[in-house]
């Protein structure tokens, strides 16, 4: 118990929380403002005083049954920058239900009570909008809604997962382990000094455990982009920048893609392979007659593993002597003339060797598929990459 367990790539915080419900210490970073909130909420909740919680969550349901029949329409809780967007993507009511919802929560909590209330109502902020609910992509439903239940559904996600927390609280007393409160930040993985302004320092992790993100797979941010909008108060201007700073981002400008094309043939940071990959797919899509998608792959690709390389020389500094790190990782595939498959996993593995791992084993893993959007883009099979590094 109180090992140190490390997510450079934590998402929505599942190795967070693991980390503390089994007795771990648990540090994690993400890009994404919304994740690195949603980790945070996770685990600090369960160290809230239960009686807190129970008269705060009480009091907020009753407010809800309460709320009168005509909510202002001035919108107190949004930030002024992103009224415009968010009168495109939110009928009216629903925006007014929304804004109300945020005061009540922010006039009756504070602190991690507070963070795990704005989260449970970030779950249905998608839900409510004008967002086809079945597109990742930015695309408006077919048929526009007039309004929406948002007090009702929030309030079933707020008992639902009250639920859970109070389960937790029931049991706890019966475990054998002490626990370890999470840190999380959202942080760069590329720059050491996110981890170090954690407290961490080099040799002092026990386990990597991370999912980094698909190359050029999923747009994170524009799915998450409503929850930024109203709860964090992030307009398009200042996601735009966080989108094409992600690493697996689809997003490049012009400048930098050409620059990252005169680096395929001197790439240090990267083992030979990795490299000769990049350069042959570069030569297959300047041949072929594809969208801009599809050409901007090779560089995309080779910033992707550049990215991942900086993660890995972090990673390799931070883990002990005969420590492990564990990446869920699976490939990708790009259509040309005919279908290529991306080795991203041969790939990776090649640079966390390049980096001083070694490989102790690949172990094949399924992923289950019946709730994913776009089932026909989706990676289902992954590999667990256990790698170690030398004592």
């Amino acid at each position: 118990y109180g090992s140190v367990v490390l997510d450079p790539f934590c998402g929505s915080g599942t190795t967070m929380l693991e980390s503390y419900l089994n007795g771990f210490k648990g540090y994690g970073a993400d890009m994404n403002p919304l994740g690195a909130m949603i980790a945070r909420a996770k685990t600090r909740i369960l160290d809230v005083e239960p009686d807190v919680v129970t008269e705060v969550v009480s009091s907020l349901l009753e407010s809800i049954d309460a709320a009168p029949s005509r909510l202002p329409e001035k919108y107190s809780e949004f930030n002024p920058d992103c009224l415009e967007e968010i009168d495109r993507w939110f009928a009216p009511p629903v925006a007014q239900k929304i804004n109300w919802l945020l005061r009540l929560i922010r006039r009756v909590s504070a602190g991690a009570l507070r963070e795990f209330l704005e989260v449970i109502l970030s779950s249905i902020i998608r839900d409510v909008s004008q967002q086809d609910p079945s597109d990742l992509r930015i695309r408006y439903r077919k048929e526009w809604i007039e309004d929406a239940d948002v007090f009702g559904l929030f309030q079933k996600q707020l008992r639902a997962q009250l639920e859970r927390v109070e389960k937790f609280w029931r049991i706890r007393g019966y475990s054998p382990n002490r626990f370890y409160g999470a840190t999380v930040v959202e942080g760069d993985s590329r720059k050491f000094g996110t981890f170090a302004g954690m407290g961490l320092m080099e040799n002092s992790v026990d386990l990597v455990l991370t999912s980094p993100p698909y190359a050029t797979a999923l747009p994170y941010i524009d799915t998450d982009r409503l929850s930024m909008l109203t709860i964090l108060g992030i307009p398009s201007s200042g996601r735009r920048p966080l989108e094409q700073g992600l690493i697996g981002s689809r997003e490049i400008k012009i400048s930098q893609k050409k620059l990252l094309e005169a680096r395929i043939s001197d790439c240090e940071e990267l083992p030979n392979d990795a490299v000769k990959f990049v350069a042959e797919l570069l030569e297959q899509v300047r041949r072929a007659n594809v969208g801009f998608r599809k050409e901007n792959m090779p560089t995309l690709l080779l910033r992707f593993f550049i990215d991942m390389h900086h993660v890995l020389v972090n990673t390799y500094k931070l883990l002990k002597p005969g420590a492990e790190a564990m990446i869920v990782i699976g490939d990708n595939r790009i259509e040309l003339d005919k279908e290529i498959r991306i080795p991203t996993t041969e790939l990776i593995d090649s640079i966390a060797q390049h980096c001083g791992f070694s490989r102790v084993e690949k172990i094949d893993i399924s992923v289950t598929t019946e709730n994913l959007v776009h089932i026909r883009n989706a990676i289902t099979e992954n590999v667990v990459l256990r790698l170690k590094k030398p004592t």
